[in-house]
């Protein structure tokens, strides 16, 4: 289901033994590959249990260990959507998953072992609220569309094919912005694949787009809006025997991790 090809898949492929824990997309044969080591995806599984299972993989005879590990921790994430980024159940989330990086960082001085640790985030976070939403009735039958995305990234299109039409209706809302698949501006990377519907929008950032006759809004906290807004900006860190310390990096783009990482293990990207 994945067109592109993850760093594990690129690991196995150069006889790098690679593990993955929970990160997304790994329970999926990609081209035909899978890590070495792999679980199913059990999000009732805690943060320091995720760690453990780490710990016990690198823990295996040199010759079945593994070289290359993911990590993954969804309890920001779900506690953000839940309640809101600024809510004191995300704190106690960060809280949780501090002390799981913390076993593992003390579990590899213990045992002296100098790992290079890149801690990532995919995404930011911003507080929604249903006072902020934009609905598509107000210009739009949804018996007329087809939609196969609704906030805060619109995927539509006219199920009579008069897209331009259903384009100059949508502008006519507030808060988001809309383009025919090919204006989709470049840096956004989004107006080439085949998935990809006739007319693509986005929210602003904070706003939510809906149907009055669809279910009530219950989350207060959302991402997926335009990558330039600061609110969706994302996590780096990076400490181990190949990164100099102290240093302060500007903003790059997530994909540039994938290139970082296979430098790191010595693998052609």
């Amino acid at each position: 289901w994945d067109e592109g090809e993850p760093l594990w898949v690129t690991a196995e492929k150069a006889g790098v033994r690679s593990a993955t824990m929970f990160w997304p997309g790994s329970e999926a044969p990609i081209h035909g590959v899978r890590p070495s080591l792999w679980l199913h995806f059990d999000q009732s599984k805690p943060a320091a249990a995720r760690t453990d299972q780490v710990l016990a993989w690198l823990d295996l005879p040199a010759g079945q260990r593994p070289k290359f590990v993911t990590l993954y921790f969804d309890d920001v994430d779900t506690f953000g959507h839940q309640y809101g980024p600024d809510s004191p159940e995300v704190n106690a989330a960060m809280a949780r998953v501090d002390a799981a990086l913390g076993r593992l960082a003390e579990w590899l001085k213990a045992r002296g072992i100098e790992a290079n640790l890149v801690v990532v985030a995919d995404h930011g976070m911003t507080a929604i609220s249903p006072e902020r939403t934009v609905y598509l009735d107000d210009v739009v039958d949804s018996a007329a569309v087809r939609v196969m995305a609704l906030s805060p990234v619109l995927l539509i299109q006219a199920r009579n094919g008069n897209n331009d039409a259903l384009l100059t209706r949508l502008r006519r809302l507030p808060h988001m912005r809309v383009w025919l698949k090919a204006d989709v501006p470049a840096r956004l990377h989004y107006n080439e694949g085949r998935r990809i519907p006739a007319i693509v929008g986005v929210a602003d950032d904070g706003w939510m787009i809906a149907w009055r006759h669809g279910r009530p809004l219950t989350m207060r906290g959302d991402h997926g809006f335009d990558n330039a807004n600061v609110s969706m900006r994302a996590l780096f860190v990076a400490h181990g025997p190949a990164f100099r310390s102290g240093v302060a990096l500007p903003a790059f783009p997530n994909v540039d991790v994938y290139d970082l990482l296979a430098k790191l293990l010595d693998i052609p990207p």
